[in-house]
């Protein structure tokens, strides 16, 4: 699967300024570092936070222990500036095929980042991933929407899924983009 592979930079970096169509879409979300308040965003205090997160991270038993996190369609934007990123972190965005996001959400493989299965996931549910690996992102598939406004300022690379792919077998396949010839 062809990627886009964007320089080291913050997640709002990565991100087009109208959140609308990220809106749209229901995510699965995976971050070692969480969620957290931070002054100058609308909820600082924790109570209020809480109300939020409880608002918008649905009871999802697929994803109980895992790690991982539901935001509902409609959230992405209101809970995204708490999300603590760390290398490893991935946000997966889909629009149910079905209109539950269920399917999606109990397929192993759509929570196994960069493996093959993984991305047989993403193009099956028709799924835009965003993977924070170690200073530098990549995202699948290249063709996606949410893609079009992405890192308008950011180097970027293309990439391939075949590197991860490899990789699992063989670890010294080169991993990090090529920016190098990107603005």
């Amino acid at each position: 699967m062809e990627g886009i592979a964007f320089s080291n930079s913050e997640l709002p970096d990565l991100l087009p300024h109208d959140l609308s169509e990220h809106d749209r879409h229901y995510w699965v979300v995976a971050s070692q570092a969480g969620w957290t308040r931070r002054e100058g965003t609308p909820c600082e205090d924790w109570e209020t936070l809480e109300a939020l997160f409880g608002a918008a991270f649905p009871d999802t038993p697929a994803l109980a222990g895992s790690g991982w996190a539901l935001i509902d369609a409609g959230m992405f934007s209101k809970v995204i500036p708490y999300l603590e990123l760390d290398e490893w972190t991935y946000l997966i965005a889909f629009r149910p095929l079905t209109g539950s996001p269920d399917d999606a959400v109990n397929d192993p493989d759509l929570i196994s980042p960069l493996d093959a299965g993984f991305f047989a996931s993403l193009a099956k549910h028709q799924a835009t991933a965003f993977c924070y690996i170690d200073e530098w992102w990549e995202c699948f598939p290249a063709t996606s929407p949410l893609l079009i406004h992405a890192g308008p300022n950011l180097r970027r690379a293309p990439t391939h899924s075949e590197k991860w792919i490899r990789y699992e077998k063989d670890l010294a396949t080169p991993l990090y983009p090529d920016f190098r010839d990107e603005p």
